[in-house]
């Protein structure tokens, strides 16, 4: 059902018709609530909506509605098997036509279905015909939106902050097969749409981190070569050796340097396919330079990322 927000309640009572703003509703209403006399005729009821506050209907946009359980088709049955959302408002409206003595398309009905036990569901049943309801309504045809419900309903309302945006699933209304499918199918687009949007921030998200985490490891890296400083009294070999160091691949990781005059260690973390390739850049680079390489641990084929202590002699 359709949420509404009434702000102006309608209380109809045998004898007299009483109005109030949402806000100011009293909680101990003057009047009995379990009045059982009959509905009266239409030309008393007419009388009665004269004496409304036309100031107060001047200002209402959404109107409820409340009726003595008396004047509408109260029942309930016992069902022995379960109640599916289909089945169920077809069963209520069976019934409520076999009470209201109306024709399904002028019922406006409510159900609800209890669970007695394993085999046993009870269905609650609140109807009535569209002529009364539209007799009920005719003071407020001006008003934006006009919900119907029960003195029943009425009472077993809830009291928490929001319960009046939940109004609109307790009205009568007509059975409308149709607007429930088109609302399950709302439904569903509303359900695929959240779930894509959901999946699409979290592949966002997560490309987002690994190039975040690309950004910091290339950031450590020329932090960590730009840190190496010449030393004032160095030799030529260390000088070529940091100006080497500082050009490395943004895949190859320097973790320490240890130098001295004529000899240099560097403690790599690199790719196990590219430590061939940059050997032989380097020697073809620095031919007069003699390399050795000692693993960090034992090297395996299928190992993508190895360690290793890089030594480097000025022949």
């Amino acid at each position: 059902m359709k949420r509404i927000s009434p702000d102006c309640v309608v209380f109809y009572t045998a004898s007299q018709c009483y109005i109030y703003p949402i806000q100011s509703c009293p909680k101990a209403l003057p009047f009995d609530v379990e009045d059982a006399r009959p509905v009266p005729s239409d030309e008393q009821i007419k009388l009665l909506q004269q004496e409304l506050k036309q100031s107060v209907l001047a200002s209402s946009r959404q109107l409820l509605i409340v009726v003595p359980n008396a004047w509408l088709s109260v029942s309930e049955h016992q069902i022995a098997h379960p109640l599916s959302p289909k089945l169920a408002p077809l069963a209520a409206l069976a019934f409520a036509s076999e009470t209201t003595f109306a024709p399904p398309n002028e019922i406006f009905f409510h159900h609800s279905v209890d669970k007695l036990n394993k085999d046993l569901f009870q269905l609650h049943v609140i109807a009535c015909s569209k002529m009364l309801r539209d007799l009920l309504r005719q003071p407020f045809d001006a008003a934006q939106d006009c919900r119907l419900i029960s003195m029943q309903q009425w009472q077993q309302r809830s009291s928490r902050r929001f319960a009046r945006y939940t109004w609109g699933q307790f009205e009568l209304s007509n059975y409308q097969p149709e607007e429930d499918r088109r609302r399950n199918l709302v439904r569903r687009w509303l359900v695929f749409v959240l779930l894509s949007v959901s999946l699409h921030l979290l592949i966002l998200g997560y490309f987002y981190l690994l190039d975040r985490q690309h950004k910091q490891l290339a950031v450590t890296l020329q932090q960590q070569t730009q840190a190496l400083s010449l030393p004032q009294k160095g030799s030529v070999f260390v000088s070529q050796l940091l100006t080497m160091l500082r050009t490395l691949p943004k895949d190859v990781r320097l973790s320490s340097l240890s130098s001295e005059q004529h000899a240099a260690t560097a403690y790599l973390t690199l790719p196990h396919d590219s430590l061939p390739i940059l050997l032989a850049q380097w020697r073809q680079a620095f031919p007069h330079w003699r390399w050795q390489v000692l693993p960090q641990s034992k090297l395996l084929e299928s190992q993508e990322v190895i360690d290793v202590a890089l030594r480097i002699f000025a022949r």
